[in-house]
């Protein structure tokens, strides 16, 4: 991950594509590159991370569970989202966490 966000700030997240390899049961098996696009409409406010994780809430978007998110550090990548982004949407930068 090469931008990590700081306790607070709110932030977007991409899936990392990943290789899966898919066997026919006849000896073929064939690679297939594979995105998730599960978030890309919801931004998030990081509550803690560790050299493993990222903990955050949904601060915007749709939060089907009103509850914290664990997010692998080496399978996303994290982009902060832009003041014009926070002033439209009139999200706080300020964490309630």
């Amino acid at each position: 991950m090469s931008w990590l966000p700081s306790k607070g700030e709110l932030f977007y997240i991409r899936f990392l594509p990943k290789t899966r390899i898919i066997d026919s049961g006849y000896g073929v098996a064939t690679a297939v590159k594979m995105q998730d696009g599960s978030y890309q409409e919801n931004i998030f406010r990081l509550i803690a991370s560790d050299d493993r994780m990222l903990v955050a809430k949904i601060a915007y978007g749709s939060d089907y569970f009103s509850k914290e998110h664990l997010f692998l550090r080496t399978q996303i990548e994290a982009m902060p989202v832009g003041p014009s982004v926070v002033a439209a949407l009139g999200l706080s930068t300020e964490s309630n966490t």
